[in-house]
């Protein structure tokens, strides 16, 4: 006890100097500084973080809890830029759904994990809130964020090949039960907790650059910074398409594969009219025959087909109700359904479905089990209004979205509306299939989500730029 005391002295001390030295230069720009760096932050979910008491803390996490401090700094100080801040409805939404859950948190079994989750998920919720109100230069930010999971999926790439000539798991970096010695090659997630949640991160900036190179654009825009210099070469949008594309293959997710063809079908049939034809017959049809001679003669020079045979075998294992993991997943879905049919109205505490299943007890690496299906997850945690308002939040605002988006159609006059309408459909099309790959996964607290959810919140509330 003596020991916590004084680790709480030692950083509260910490705290009061960093506030000293920081106090006269904080000002209102510092909220889009950090808003712009939580957007980046996106891919680094397990790489790089800090493991604390079986708990691990995210990059995003700090940055969450960061901005929320200046942000009191600058209340305190009454800063006039954010006292003329207008609060936007996501605030009120997100206050609805805390209310909701109110009277789940007196039947947890397990307080220490309701806390933990709670707090979980008021940081991802935080991160909706900072990017939502102060987020400036939202195009810019979504191409540096489609930059910089690019350059993630190259070290993915590295996992792979590394794993496949016998690099260390220490050294790759990937989690031991996903390299080569279970599967018989890697099942790559870069810097993701999952194969799993790196698939859901990847469909922001792979549907993003299919729209780059697909949809027409009636007039050509100033290069006004060097990250447009990127984007307005085919071919290396093309280059960072294969990188981030192969990335998702080698994930071997079913619910990636599942969120990605849903997440391509939506923006390819809100686009569809327009397409630019000339630069599918152009680029688009000889890189994908290049892509298919190049893997067909890679399959027939090889000479040794075993890894692709696996590969095929595990592809289709993955669609069969035989496997392990969809049998698990099915029992963990069948235990969630049977508490909710005793608690149809209130939830049992947030997080508290693992206790609940467990008698309490924890299994041996200390976790607890969780649904694996986020709606039913928050209907039996958190309580039924609680999943209504959640899913009606997020439908409002995809709705919203498209609302936005047909109105750009309406007046396409320049290239930004150009980069708009493709961001905003790349926005909606992402959070359409998050909500369907939301089907085989959990928890509520998956960042990526809440930080695409924010870029598109703020893009509607920036209509005024255009």
């Amino acid at each position: 006890m003596l020991d916590l005391i004084f680790l709480a002295i030692f950083g509260f001390s910490l705290l009061a100097i960093f506030t000293f030295f920081i106090w006269e230069k904080l000002d209102f720009s510092w909220l889009n500084n950090i808003a712009f760096c939580l957007v980046l932050s996106l891919p680094f979910e397990r790489v790089p973080s800090l493991e604390m008491s079986g708990v691990n803390i995210r990059i995003s996490q700090i940055l969450v809890l960061l901005g929320f401090y200046f942000l009191a700094i600058l209340l305190i100080k009454k800063d006039d830029q954010l006292l003329q801040t207008q609060i936007n409805k996501v605030t009120w939404w997100i206050f609805a759904f805390w209310v909701s859950l109110l009277p789940s948190l007196f039947f947890a079994i397990n307080g220490q994990r309701q806390i933990q989750v709670l707090i979980a998920t008021i940081l991802v919720f935080g991160a909706t809130f900072l990017i939502s109100h102060f987020l400036k230069n939202i195009l810019e930010t979504a191409k540096y964020l489609v930059l910089v999971l690019s350059g993630v999926g190259i070290f993915g790439l590295y996992q792979f090949v590394a794993d496949f000539v016998g690099v260390p798991y220490t050294i790759t970096l990937l989690r031991e039960h996903y390299t080569k010695r279970v599967f018989g090659f890697a099942r790559i997630h870069a810097t993701a907790l999952e194969p799993l949640y790196w698939g859901g991160m990847l469909l922001f900036p792979c549907v993003f650059l299919i729209l780059y190179l697909i949809l027409k654009q009636d007039l050509k825009t100033k290069i006004g910074s060097k990250i447009e210099v990127y984007f307005h070469s085919k071919w290396l949008l093309l280059a960072a398409f294969s990188v981030l594309g192969l990335n998702l293959i080698l994930t071997l997710s079913r619910g990636a594969y599942l969120a990605f063809g849903a997440t391509t079908l939506v923006a390819l049939v809100l686009s569809f009219k327009n397409f630019s034809w000339k630069s599918i017959s152009v680029y688009l049809a000889p890189y994908f025959l290049f892509i298919t001679i190049l893997g067909v003669g890679f399959i027939g020079f090889s000479g040794d087909t075993t890894l692709i045979d696996k590969v095929s075998d595990h592809i289709l294992n993955v669609f069969s109700d035989k496997q392990f993991s969809t049998y698990e997943r099915l029992n963990f879905l069948s235990g969630a359904l049977d508490l909710i049919y005793q608690n149809t109205i209130v939830g049992i505490g947030s997080g508290n479905y693992g206790p609940a299943v467990q008698n309490n007890i924890p299994q041996g690496d200390g976790g607890w089990l969780i649904v694996n299906n986020v709606y039913v997850e928050i209907w039996l945690e958190q309580g039924l209004l609680a999943l209504l308002i959640f899913v009606t939040f997020l439908l409002y605002y995809i709705f919203q979205g498209l609302k936005y988006y047909f109105e750009l159609l309406k007046n396409r006059e320049s290239g930004d509306l150009h980069d708009r309408l493709i961001l905003v459909l790349a926005l909606i099309s992402s959070l359409i299939g998050y909500m369907l790959q939301w089907l085989t996964f959990s928890p509520i607290f998956i960042m990526p989500v809440f930080i695409l959810l924010g870029l598109l919140i703020a893009l509607i509330r920036d209509k005024k730029l255009e």
